[in-house]
C-alpha cells in the first residue's frame, strides 16, 4: 500500500485510504488497514473509490447510498433520489437529525468539512476522530434546508393534484377505469388532465397547500390568501394581504413559485396583488394610509319603519353610554318560536354583564339625528322601538368556529375546513316571512318574500341590504379565501366565502365606499339573486388602505343553522317563516319622511371627486373651450350621475327626467378681475380658478421684517372637529 511521509519519517498515513489517522510508522499501516477497513467501496470510476475502507457492511451501505446513489441512507426512509449531495445532506439534517447524528460519527470515515485532529495520548490507533461541527456554515445550511423543503412540498402538491384528477376520472367512469385503460395509461394522460382541469381544483390541491406552508415563514402570521376575478375574461388575481409590507424580492419569489405550480395554460392568466391590512368585524374612497383608511358612504338605510325587516338598522346602548349599531338579519322559527338572526360581535361586550340586552330599531345613534332636528315623528312617544331581547349566541367570545358542510368541499375532494361562526338570536314579537328592504320607486312592484335557503354557488350574483350600504349587489368568489388564525380572530385557520365587486367591475371606488359589507352592515342577509334563496350572513370585511380588492366575508346559512341546532339543543334545524300577507309585500317609506327626503337629496348630490372635476374642468380651462360635457358644469344642485337615478327611479324614466337640465351658474357682479370661461356657457364666468399655483399651497404668515413667509398648512385629518360625548360603535 502506498504511503506518504507526514512530519517525521516515523509518522505515516494511509494515502489510498485517506483515513486521516496518524500512525507511528510504516509497519503499523497494514495491520491498521486489515483491522479497521475490511470493506472497500468499489463504486469508483476505475475500481475502488477514493474513500477509506469500512469496518462493517452497514457503514459501507451508508456510504454507497449517500455518496453514489444519492438516496437517503436511513432505514425506512423512501425519499430520493436527490439532485445533489448537498440536498441529501440537508434532508438528513432536517428530517433525521436525531437519528443520524450518532451514525454520522461512526459511519463516515472521511473528513468532510476539514482536517481531522490527532488525539493526544490515544491508545487505540483504529478509532477515528470526527471533525468539529463549529466549521459548518449556518446560513448555507438554512438556505439548503429551505430549498429542500420547497422541493419536497412542490412534489407533494403535484402528486396530490394528480391523485385527485385520477380519482375524478374513475368517478366519472363509474368507479373503475374504462376497459383497456391501465393505471399507467391514466398517468400518461395526466398532463392533458392538468390542462383541462378547472382552476379551483388546481388551486385547492396544487397551489394553496404550498402557500399555507410557506407564507407564514415568508410573510409572518396574520395573512389572507384569496383569488378574485381579473379584468379580462378567465383571468384571476391572486391576492395576499399581510400585516407588514412584503419586499419586492419576496413578492417575485412567491409569484415565481406559484407560477411554477400552475399548468402552462393558467400561468398567463394570473396576476398578483400584495396589500397590507386586516379583516375587521367592526368595520373617502380608497384610503391612503393606516391613519387615513377607506372612506365609507353616509348611512343609506338608518330609518325607522313600522314593521322592521331584513336590512334595517338595529342597536342598543351599553351601560357606559356606548351606542352600538348593526343590521337586522332574517326572521327564523325555532321550535315554534320566532327570533331575529343578527351578528354577535356588536354585542359581545354587553353579554359579559348580567343586564338583559335589549335590541332596538332603529339604533339609538340613527334616531338621534331625527330627534335633534325636531322631527315630531319619532319624539311624540307613540312608537315602540324595542325589537326583542338577546336570547342565544354563538359563544362567549369571537373565537368560535365549526366544520363546514358546504357541498363545495366534497365536490372539490377536499377535507371540510373550519368556518367562522358569529351569530346571535333576538326574540321576535311576530312571525312573518322575510322581505329584503328596498325603497319605493315609481315603477312599484310586488316583492317576493325569502322563504327558502340554498347552497353557495361560486360566481353567483347576490344582493343584500345593509344599514349603511343600502340595497347593493355583489358577486360570490370562485374559491373561498384562506384566513390565518390570527387574522380571523379565532386562533384557528379557516376558509371563508366572500363577496367581491360585481361585473362589469367599472366602479371600484363605489364598491369601496358603499358596497356590501361596509361599516354598519354586520349581520346583513346574503340573498341569491337567481333563486331568491338565503345563502349566508355577513360578518366582516377587510378594511385596509392602499392597493388591493375589498372583500366581504360571510358564513353559509346551513352552517349557521347547524350550529344553532347543536348549541341550542334542538331536534330540528331552524326554518324560515313561509307566510306573508300580500299587503305587506310592497316597499314602504320610513316613518319620518323628512329624514328620507333629506337623505335622498344628499345622495343625489355630486361626490367630492366630481365636484372637483366641475371646478377645474376636464380641459385646461382656456377661454373659448366650450366642448366640455355636462360633467364639467358647476356642481350646484346637479344630480350625481345616472347610476343613482336608475337605482331609485328606474331605467325607463331616467333619460326624460334630467334631459336638457343644466345647473344654474352663480352671479358674480362683485368680481372685477377677468375670469376664465365656464365650460357650460361661453357667456357665463366662473368664480373658480382653472389652474393651481404652487404658492396656493402655502399660507401667508407675516415675517420678522414685515414681509410674508410661505408656511405649509397642517394636513387635514378625517376626524370630526368635535368629539361626541358618547362613543359610537358601528358594526
Amino acid at each position: 500500500m502506498a504511503t506518504i511521509s507526514v512530519g517525521t519519517e516515523d509518522e505515516s498515513v494511509g494515502l489510498k485510504n485517506r483515513c486521516g489517522v496518524a500512525l507511528a510508522g510504516k509497519e503499523d499501516l497494514d495491520p491498521h488497514s486489515r483491522a479497521s477497513h475490511p470493506h472497500i467501496c468499489l463504486w469508483g470510476v476505475n475500481g475502488p473509490c477514493d474513500s477509506a475502507g469500512f469496518a462493517t457492511k452497514e457503514e459501507l451501505n451508508w456510504h454507497v447510498k449517500r455518496e453514489h446513489l444519492l438516496l437517503c441512507p436511513d432505514s425506512g426512509c423512501t425519499e430520493g433520489p436527490f439532485e445533489n449531495r448537498d440536498m441529501l445532506d440537508c434532508h438528513l439534517k432536517c428530517t433525521h437529525d436525531s437519528a443520524t447524528t450518532g451514525k454520522t460519527v461512526v459511519f463516515q470515515p472521511a473528513n468532510l468539512l476539514g482536517a481531522t485532529p490527532v488525539l493526544s495520548g490515544a491508545s487505540t490507533p483504529g478509532v477515528q476522530v470526527q471533525p468539529s461541527a463549529t466549521n459548518s456554515k449556518a446560513p448555507e445550511d438554512k438556505t439548503l434546508k429551505m430549498e429542500m423543503s420547497i422541493g419536497i412540498s412542490k412534489k407533494r402538491c403535484r402528486d396530490q393534484l394528480r391523485k385527485v384528477l385520477e380519482k375524478r376520472i374513475k368517478r366519472a367512469n363509474g368507479g373503475t377505469p374504462r376497459a383497456g385503460e391501465s393505471p399507467g395509461l391514466i398517468r400518461s394522460r395526466t398532463p392533458k388532465l392538468l390542462e383541462a382541469a378547472s382552476f379551483p381544483i388546481i388551486w385547492e390541491h396544487g397551489v394553496l397547500p404550498f402557500l399555507i406552508e410557506f407564507i407564514p415563514k415568508w410573510c409572518g402570521s396574520g395573512h389572507v390568501i384569496s383569488v378574485s376575478r381579473g379584468r379580462k375574461p378567465n383571468s384571476r388575481r391572486i391576492c395576499f394581504m399581510t400585516k407588514q409590507v412584503v419586499s419586492m424580492a419576496r413578492r417575485l419569489v412567491i409569484a415565481g413559485h406559484v407560477r411554477d405550480l400552475l399548468p402552462g395554460n393558467h400561468r398567463s392568466l394570473v396576476t398578483f396583488v400584495f396589500s397590507t391590512g386586516k379583516v375587521d368585524r367592526l368595520v373617502w374612497a380608497r384610503g391612503l394610509s393606516k391613519e387615513m383608511p377607506d372612506e365609507i358612504c353616509l348611512p343609506r338605510n338608518p330609518f325607522c319603519y313600522m314593521s322592521p325587516c331584513m336590512g334595517d338598522s338595529i342597536g342598543t346602548t351599553a351601560e357606559d353610554g356606548d351606542e352600538i349599531t348593526a343590521t337586522l338579519g332574517p326572521s327564523v322559527t325555532i321550535d315554534g318560536a320566532s327570533y331575529w338572526l343578527v351578528s354577535f360581535h356588536p354585542f359581545v361586550e354587553m353579554t359579559k354583564t348580567t343586564r338583559l340586552v335589549s335590541v332596538e330599531h332603529p339604533s339609538p345613534m340613527d334616531r338621534a339625528k331625527c330627534i335633534e332636528e325636531s322631527h315630531d315623528t319619532l319624539s311624540n312617544g307613540d312608537l315602540d322601538f324595542l325589537v326583542g331581547d338577546l336570547t342565544a349566541t354563538s359563544g362567549y367570545d369571537l373565537s368560535t368556529t365549526r366544520i363546514s358542510h358546504d357541498p363545495y368541499w366534497e365536490d372539490s375532494d377536499k377535507e371540510p375546513p373550519l368556518v367562522v361562526t358569529d351569530w346571535a338570536l333576538v326574540s321576535a314579537r311576530s312571525r312573518q316571512a322575510n322581505l329584503l328592504r328596498k325603497f319605493p320607486t315609481t315603477n312599484q312592484r310586488l316583492e317576493t318574500p325569502v322563504t327558502t335557503m340554498g347552497s353557495i354557488v361560486p360566481g353567483a350574483t347576490v344582493c343584500s341590504t345593509g344599514r349603511t350600504s343600502g340595497f347593493q349587489r355583489g358577486q360570490v368568489c370562485d374559491v373561498p379565501a384562506y384566513l390565518d388564525g390570527t387574522e380571523n380572530g379565532t386562533g384557528k385557520a379557516s376558509r371563508e366565502w366572500y363577496i367581491e365587486e360585481p361585473y362589469p367591475y367599472e366602479d371600484e371606488d363605489a364598491w369601496i365606499r358603499g358596497g356590501i359589507g361596509v361599516e354598519g352592515d354586520s349581520g346583513a342577509a346574503i340573498i341569491d339573486c337567481e333563486t331568491n334563496a338565503l345563502i349566508g350572513q355577513l360578518w366582516g370585511r377587510n378594511t385596509y388602505y392602499g392597493p388591493g380588492p375589498r372583500h366581504t366575508y360571510f358564513t353559509p346559512i346551513f352552517d349557521i343553522f347547524d350550529d344553532i341546532q347543536e348549541r341550542c339543543g334542538q331536534e330540528r334545524r331552524a326554518q324560515l317563516p313561509q307566510y306573508l300577507a300580500e299587503s305587506e309585500r310592497w316597499p314602504v317609506y320610513p316613518v319620518c319622511r323628512q329624514c328620507f327626503d333629506l337623505r335622498e337629496y344628499l345622495e343625489s348630490r355630486r361626490c367630492s371627486r366630481e365636484s372637483l372635476v366641475s371646478m377645474i374642468g376636464m380641459h385646461d380651462g382656456r377661454a373659448g373651450d366650450t366642448d366640455n360635457d355636462l360633467t364639467s358644469v358647476s356642481e350646484l344642485a346637479t344630480p350625481r350621475d345616472q347610476s343613482h337615478l336608475v337605482r331609485h327611479i328606474g331605467p325607463d324614466e331616467t333619460s326624460s327626467l334630467f334631459s336638457g337640465v343644466v345647473s344654474p351658474a352663480p352671479v358674480h357682479a362683485f368680481y372685477t378681475m377677468p375670469q376664465g370661461m365656464s365650460p357650460g356657457d361661453p357667456e357665463l364666468r366662473s368664480p373658480y380658478a382653472h389652474a393651481l399655483n404652487e404658492e396656493d399651497l402655502y399660507e401667508r404668515c407675516p415675517g420678522a421684517n414685515g414681509g410674508t413667509l410661505g408656511v405649509l398648512p397642517t394636513p387635514m385629518t378625517r376626524s370630526s372637529s368635535q368629539q361626541p360625548a358618547k362613543r359610537r360603535r358601528v358594526a
